[in-house]
């Protein structure tokens, strides 16, 4: 028996066309952020939520060339203490290209204090950082779209779409959350988004898997769980048991994508050998191949990121 939807239903559409709504906001809002935050003064450093000092550096940044590292956390400026980013961007914009004294917290609770001199941000490092992401992330969504415009009846096109669209969050906000910060409490959210249609792609894509087939509702698992986790996800950010609280859940989340990326791989190979359909076996061939080349960096990256060794 066909247990696939075979014709439009607006409340299965529902979570894809939101999920796919706000990666679309997000390519269109992130690019009008990261030209504002890009002429501000640069210390040296990317901060992340409660002034978490990020993973990301590059050679040159005057703050990471005087010893502040990942996970060191920034309490003051010039004396004045930073509550949130807009007390930055305020002491920032004010102060310019003079001097500034940085006061920080090493993640063992030791105070130290630094003296910078801001430099206008690299260009190169603005095409690394954020460009590069940025049109990874319209690619991404692209093909999702694509996908979904062709076929929205089905399982498989709302499960990549899915996916797209947390992986189009992620990429194209990946400079946001350590500049201007207005998505972070948003960022656990579409991790999740990104894992769980990883996980869902998984069950359903080329083929439904014949126990989903047979027991539909079972598809929605990864979904279930992805929900049992957001408000931890959220909460670190918004109400954090500590500064580093969120750092946790994120590390987190990226392992749980990657764990998605290994069930899907894991479940295609499964199909190649146990499908009783040549077009399967066929398909799942390709599938392989073409989510290890677009994933596989990706994925690496996450896995650094998720055991607490940034790249």
């Amino acid at each position: 028996m066909n247990h696939r939807p075979t014709r439009f239903n607006l409340g299965t559409q529902i979570p894809v066309l939101l999920a796919a709504l706000f990666a679309l906001a997000m390519l269109i809002l992130t690019p009008f952020w990261a030209l504002r935050w890009y002429r501000q003064p640069f210390l040296g450093a990317l901060f992340e939520s409660h002034g978490v000092v990020s993973s990301i550096n590059s050679k040159g940044w005057p703050a990471t060339e005087q010893g502040v590292q990942y996970l060191d956390r920034l309490v003051a400026i010039n004396g004045e203490r930073i509550d949130s980013v807009r007390d930055f961007e305020r002491i920032i914009s004010a102060n310019g290209y003079t001097p500034v004294e940085l006061s920080l917290f090493r993640p063992d609770g030791v105070l130290y204090s630094i003296s910078v001199t801001p430099i206008p941000f690299p260009y190169s490092d603005f095409i690394a950082l954020f460009l590069i992401p940025y049109f990874i992330g319209v690619a991404f969504f692209g093909i999702g779209m694509w996908a979904y415009s062709l076929r929205r009846d089905r399982w498989e096109s709302r499960a990549l779409l899915l996916f797209v669209s947390g992986v189009t969050v992620m990429t194209s906000s990946l400079f946001e959350i350590s500049t201007t910060r207005y998505t972070n409490a948003l960022w656990g959210l579409a991790i999740l988004v990104a894992a769980g249609g990883l996980m869902y792609l998984a069950l359903v894509f080329p083929q439904p898997l014949r126990w989903i087939r047979a027991y539909p509702h079972l598809r929605l698992l990864p979904w279930l769980m992805m929900l049992l986790l957001v408000p931890m996800m959220v909460g670190v950010v918004v109400w954090p048991s500590s500064p580093y609280a969120y750092t946790y859940w994120w590390q987190f989340g990226y392992l749980v994508i990657v764990l998605g990326f290994l069930m899907l791989v894991g479940l295609l190979i499964w199909r190649i050998f146990r499908s009783s359909s040549n077009v399967v076996r066929q398909q799942s061939r390709i599938i392989i191949f073409g989510a290890i080349l677009a994933l596989l960096p990706i994925m690496l990256y996450l896995a650094a990121l998720g055991l607490g060794s940034p790249p």
